[in-house]
């Protein structure tokens, strides 16, 4: 017997390391695509970096972009 398709909207916490030692912390908000068979990541969003206790470390904060050169209020 399988188990149902549960077609809501999931976030997951995941840990990526990369090329140069760092591992960020990453929250991913998932669904699940039944035509493809796989979820489809509908956002990313990064949390922070662990350091070497193990502890995560809020990475800096990123303004938004400036689109034709007016300034954000």
């Amino acid at each position: 017997m399988t188990r149902p398709i549960a077609g809501g909207i999931r976030e997951n916490i995941v840990k990526q390391k990369r090329a140069n030692g760092i591992v960020y912390v990453i929250r991913r908000t998932v669904s699940y695509d039944p035509e493809t068979r796989r979820n489809k990541v509908l956002k990313t969003e990064i949390i922070g970096k662990l350091d070497v206790d193990g502890n995560v470390v809020p990475t800096r904060f990123k303004a938004p972009s400036v689109k034709n050169g007016q300034a954000a209020k």
